[in-house]
């Protein structure tokens, strides 16, 4: 069996690393991504949180996530059985570079072979510090996923973004109960988790983008951006139960952990999360725009659209085509139907309506066909 390690810091990872990582899976039998860590650097991420980053977008079943430090590559290698080091060469002084480490690691490792792989020319330019330099200004989501995996986002927004774990605990955290802080970063980091793929930092990032940018009373805000942390809290996506498993979680913070707030914020809380099961009709004004923040991707361009498709599909990986495709266009269905009646709505609320409503049909019409469906227009109630 020919097996290959492919080592970095990954800090952050990109599309290059993936390019090299995936052509490595069709050269070796078995490829070791090793994630390492390099005292010279300040990294951003944690060991742990770039194996995450990596275990989240490879699905390869000869790729195998691993991590060292304080150790040469060249004696891991040589511990693990591996005969082969597979390198990455962008330009010519990556090209002296590469040549000078290969005589250093056989000098440690006679036996060990160097293969070097160059990247197609619109990934030459990719690197980790001109990923990390995009992160911040506004649109800056968009731009950073031309360049890396949406894992990579992700990690980002928890430093940077709206979705910030800083952020998340200016909004829940009690500083009167300062031993619940671990207690909060568990909760925090469960949207980062492996099997994650849509419901993640970036769809909470999204929504507390909308919610900044609606025209939504005053009043409302406070109670909108603490459902919008918990709404999504727990998703299996073969259960039937999640909003009322997240809105029992948000319970637990707000009355007796984190929060100290009165006990109608629980009520209040209770049917802002049960807003996101998106059933026809909504109980009041403040779960209309609940409701409709949650649905907001609906309308973004069709390859934003597309690509947050995709990413739902992975979370039900479990699931076969056979099964999630009808269910998935009779959803699509369903809310085309809602968007081309008068009431009620695809939106509840006339801002979001008028913002997303037909972009939210095009994509949906769009997907069903993709999906092998069809859907009769001239049945719908179009007056």
């Amino acid at each position: 069996m020919k097996k290959a390690m492919y080592a970095g810091s990954f800090d952050c990872l990109q599309n290059g690393h993936l390019w090299m990582i995936r052509e490595g899976a069709e050269l070796f039998d078995e490829l070791h991504v090793l994630v390492a860590e390099n005292v010279a650097k300040n990294a951003m991420f944690t060991c742990e949180e770039r194996v995450r980053m990596l275990q989240k977008t490879i699905c390869l079943p000869n790729v195998v996530v691993d991590t060292a430090s304080n150790e040469y590559t060249a004696l891991i290698a040589k511990e693990r059985g591996i005969q082969y080091l597979l390198r990455g060469i962008r330009s010519e002084p990556d090209y002296q570079h590469e040549n000078l480490l290969k005589q250093i690691n056989n000098s440690i490792n006679p036996d060990l072979k160097h293969n070097y792989l160059m990247p197609p020319t619109e990934l030459s330019a990719v690197s980790s510090s001109i990923v990390k330099g995009l992160a911040g200004p506004t649109g800056w989501i968009e731009e950073v996923l031309k360049y890396a995996p949406m894992a990579t986002v992700d990690g980002l927004i928890s430093r940077m973004g709206r979705a910030s774990f800083d952020n998340f605990k200016k909004v829940i955290w009690n500083k009167e109960k300062p031993g619940n802080l671990r207690y909060l970063r568990s909760i925090y980091d469960i949207y980062q988790s492996v099997e994650r793929n849509y419901h993640t930092l970036y769809h909470i990032e999204h929504c507390l983008q909308e919610l900044e940018e609606a025209p939504i009373p005053e009043s409302y805000v406070s109670r909108l951006e603490i459902a919008i942390w918990f709404h999504d809290i727990f998703q299996n996506p073969v259960a039937t139960d999640n909003e009322e498993r997240s809105t029992k979680l948000a319970f637990n913070c707000i009355s007796d952990r984190l929060l100290t707030r009165p006990p109608a914020l629980l009520s209040d809380i209770e049917q802002l999360i049960m807003s996101t099961k998106h059933k026809d009709t909504v109980e009041n004004e403040i779960c209309a725009w609940m409701a409709d923040i949650d649905l907001s991707m609906l309308g973004q361009s069709w390859e934003v659209f597309k690509r947050n498709s995709d990413l739902i599909r992975k979370e039900y990986a479990m699931v076969e085509d056979s099964v999630y495709t009808p269910l998935r266009i009779d959803f699509l269905k369903k809310m085309i139907r809602r968007g081309c009646n008068p009431k009620p709505y695809l939106f509840h609320t006339e801002y979001f309506h008028k913002k997303y409503n037909d972009q939210a049909i095009h994509n949906m019409d769009r997907l069903i066909t993709e999906l092998g469906g069809t859907i009769e227009w001239p049945s719908l109630n179009l007056i």
